[in-house]
């Protein structure tokens, strides 16, 4: 999260996703409106079971983008930002994905669209002030790799980016949530710099740190204790031409 050059703090929850459905919201842009917001969404999607009578994800994006709206009707515009981005992922049923993108600027007002999501892992949507420059270094760096186009190529690569601090305003460690082709969302704790984190924030030791899925860099599981690949874990080694080995 940044203030312009007037600072940045890489410790702020930008993901958000139900723990009943198989729902995730996340946002680029306004922190203060966004995360209030999100975070509030979800908690009355998962509360009220807002979505047990709506099941077509045009529907339940709708509902979205008018508790959006409306709630941003009062909000006072001279602290917001001149534009910002939220994203809803969704699933239509088993092997059927689809997300949404909400955006709001000064100068067009609020828009909805569905984005293209396909049947294989691919890079749907890139925003803030690093997106073009992580699409940038994954085409050229990672993309012709061997896991260059897989879910790990692509995870990958956010951390590759946020390391060589091309973007000052994008750092901190990367945040993870996942849709799978039933059930609920699935939160992932995230191994980055030697250090464990949930959303951004710094998870320190304790005694049942696993009953989260842990990852590291290329997405393999690891044990939150040792920071280390779980010793039955598949192992997900970065590919040669990328770690200079």
């Amino acid at each position: 999260m940044s203030w312009a050059k007037l600072g940045y703090w890489d410790l702020g929850r930008k993901i958000f996703p139900s723990e009943k459905y198989g729902d995730i919201l996340g946002f680029c842009g306004d922190a203060l409106f966004c995360s209030q917001q999100l975070s509030q969404i979800i908690t009355y999607i998962d509360s009220c079971s807002s979505f047990e009578e709506i099941t077509e994800p045009n529907e339940r994006s709708d509902l979205i983008f008018e508790l959006i709206q409306s709630s941003f009707g009062p909000y006072p515009k001279r602290f917001a930002l001149k534009s910002f981005s939220i994203v809803y992922l969704t699933r239509r049923k088993k092997y059927d994905f689809c997300a949404f993108n909400i955006k709001w600027s000064l100068a067009k007002g609020w828009s909805k669209s569905e984005l293209a999501v396909g049947h294989s892992s691919s890079l749907i949507v890139w925003d803030g002030t690093g997106g073009k420059g992580y699409k940038s270094l994954h085409e050229n760096e990672v993309q012709h790799s061997d896991f260059g186009t897989n879910s790990r190529g692509y995870f990958y690569a956010l951390h590759r980016f946020i390391k060589t601090n091309q973007d000052p305003a994008t750092g901190g460690p990367p945040q993870l949530a996942c849709i799978y082709n039933v059930g609920s969302a699935v939160k992932l704790g995230t191994i980055f710099d030697e250090e464990r984190y949930i959303y951004g924030l710094k998870i320190p030791n304790g005694a049942h740190l696993n009953n989260v899925r842990w990852v590291n860099e290329t997405l393999e599981s690891c044990d939150a204790n040792q920071l280390k690949r779980l010793h039955n874990a598949q192992p997900q080694p970065v590919p040669r031409m990328l770690s200079g080995k």
